[in-house]
């Protein structure tokens, strides 16, 4: 055929045996070995024990007076600072939606879907209005842009302003359904 082809000269007879055969046996080999030695070395050492559980003061050591089998109920109290805080802020935690007309060719009609979703923080209240900090990525090119309050209640919001390069912008919605989330 070619130039190449006149200097390689396959042997017909001769077949190339598949070396699979001793990579499968080898890995077969491999892994009973870990399985037999290594696997219950890394059981009796201390990298499965429950050593975090005691550092955080909850213990599960079996009650003398119970016999064996019996089940001790314990009490843990899951109560921190942090949930404390969390409990008093999450009132001004709200979802923020971005909504932006879609305009249909074919019927010729525009409908607003929502194209975005976030959370914001309501973080100002004065005598009529409340006020939303959020991402500006959330409500860019938003055509309108609604709030949802903790209590399901469903705000329009109105956008005073935003920056790009801070990822921040400010909303602007009704204060009375807030009043009573605070």
């Amino acid at each position: 055929m070619g130039y190449y082809d006149d200097h390689y000269q396959q042997d017909p007879k001769k077949r190339k045996r598949s070396s699979w055969l001793v990579p499968v046996l080898l890995g077969i080999i491999i892994g009973i070995l870990l399985v037999t030695v290594a696997l219950p070395a890394v059981e009796d050492s201390s990298i499965f024990s429950n050593k975090q559980a005691n550092e955080n003061g909850i213990s599960q050591q079996p009650d003398q007076n119970a016999g064996s089998g019996d089940i001790t109920n314990m009490k843990v109290n899951i109560s921190s600072q942090i949930t404390d805080i969390v409990g008093d802020v999450s009132p001004a935690v709200v979802g923020v939606s971005n909504y932006q007309n879609q305009s249909n060719f074919w019927e010729q009609d525009k409908k607003a879907s929502e194209a975005a979703t976030g959370s914001g923080v309501i973080y100002k209240e004065d005598g009529k209005y409340a006020y939303v900090v959020t991402n500006y990525h959330v409500i860019e090119d938003a055509d309108q842009i609604g709030v949802v309050l903790n209590d399901d209640t469903d705000l329009d919001a109105k956008l005073l302003g935003g920056d790009l390069f801070s990822d921040l912008a400010v909303l602007r919605i009704d204060k009375k359904p807030v009043k009573k989330n605070h």
